[in-house]
């Protein structure tokens, strides 16, 4: 994930945000069991029709299980902030939003606020549906924002 954010810093690839969403998705939010906080898979297994349920370690307990990789888990969900939004300074500053997540973004260098609302996602109803709030704290030169857009 660190070399897929850095890799969209220096180019501006949509792919490597790409990248990064999915292993955010299946990666680190995959290790935490929904329904049971605090217990969480000590491996993702690799191959079609696998089952990290019923791999050889299986689900961790909250008091009686800490492998070695559940550090490594709890520290991933420092991620969940991370690289929602990449600020571009210059001539003409730039804000590109790559990520669809619940959060707020001061813009300081342009006087500006986004926030972002995400309705979650149902079986229902399988559209993401984002709202985006801009509000300005002073008038301010031109300014770009760049919308990863998934069509």
């Amino acid at each position: 994930m660190q070399v897929s954010r850095h890799l969209f810093r220096w180019t501006k690839e949509i792919a490597y945000a790409d990248y990064y969403e999915r292993a955010l998705i299946n990666g680190v939010l995959s290790i935490q069991r929904g329904r049971d906080p605090g217990v969480m898979i000590y491996m993702l297994p690799q191959g079609p029709g696998r089952s990290k349920a019923v791999s050889y370690h299986g689900w961790g307990t909250q008091y009686d299980s800490f492998w070695c990789c559940y550090g490594t888990g709890i520290e991933s969900f420092s991620k969940l902030g991370d690289s929602i939004y990449f600020e571009e300074k210059g001539g003409k500053p730039a804000l590109y939003i790559v990520q669809y997540i619940p959060s707020t973004f001061n813009w300081r260098s342009v006087g500006l606020t986004v926030t972002q609302q995400v309705k979650p996602l149902s079986s229902s109803d399988q559209n993401l549906q984002v709202s985006l709030s801009i509000s300005a704290k002073v008038k301010q030169k031109t300014f770009s924002m760049m919308i990863r857009w998934k069509g």
